[in-house]
């Protein structure tokens, strides 16, 4: 009975944390209330202080949750002989093919961290790189990493994925949006000077 019970808590406060994530992305932190992803959660504000003290505390709850679960799904792409860029696109496209708007996808995930740099004065950022680079820095045969090589690396390839989506979807087919990021990290991959050698 215990158990059914936390894994409801644990239902709830995941539900409460996502509905919030999803007016922060899709209208900006500052049309966000208790009493606005409350209500979206079927709960009433008394049950959200249950669970978080402030509005924020639920968005960096949420932030640090899915980035424990992204970090594992890139060091396994890099277990696959992935390069680190390869990865990040990988899970990019695999985020696109399935749902585009999915509150916990790699480029949903570094949203919420730009938007909360504001919030927490540019901490989030420099979090949501260092979880990842911990776990890069793990995997053969990236062990010799710097911090800052891992931090250049993860936020070049974060910032290449919502710069090539522009979160213009739907507005371009899908298709489109693939071949967009397709294309911008063959230029990461390839550099500039390649790319455009004539």
């Amino acid at each position: 009975m215990n158990g059914l019970r936390e894994s409801k808590k644990a239902a709830t406060k995941e539900l409460i944390a996502e509905c919030a994530v999803k007016i922060t992305l899709s209208e900006g932190i500052d049309k966000l209330t208790v009493a606005r992803f409350t209500a979206d959660a079927n709960v009433s504000p008394r049950t959200f202080h249950n669970y978080f003290p402030t509005r924020d505390s639920a968005l960096r709850w949420y932030l640090d949750t899915h980035l424990e679960v992204l970090k594992e799904r890139v060091v396994e792409h890099v277990h696959r002989e992935e390069s680190i860029l390869t990865a990040f696109e990988s899970i990019i496209i695999e985020g696109l093919k399935s749902d585009p708007y999915s509150p916990d996808s790699l480029l949903s995930l570094y949203h919420l961290a730009r938007i909360m740099e504001n919030v927490e004065l540019g901490s989030v950022t420099k979090l949501w790189s260092d979880k990842l680079a911990d776990g890069l820095n793990k995997v053969e045969p990236m062990t010799d990493l710097s911090e800052f090589e891992c931090y250049t690396i993860v936020n070049l390839a974060a910032e290449a994925g919502l710069k090539a989506t522009g979160y213009q979807y739907p507005h371009q087919s899908k298709e489109s949006v693939v071949k967009n990021v397709r294309w911008t990290f063959d230029l990461l991959r390839n550099g500039v000077d390649a790319t455009f050698h004539t």
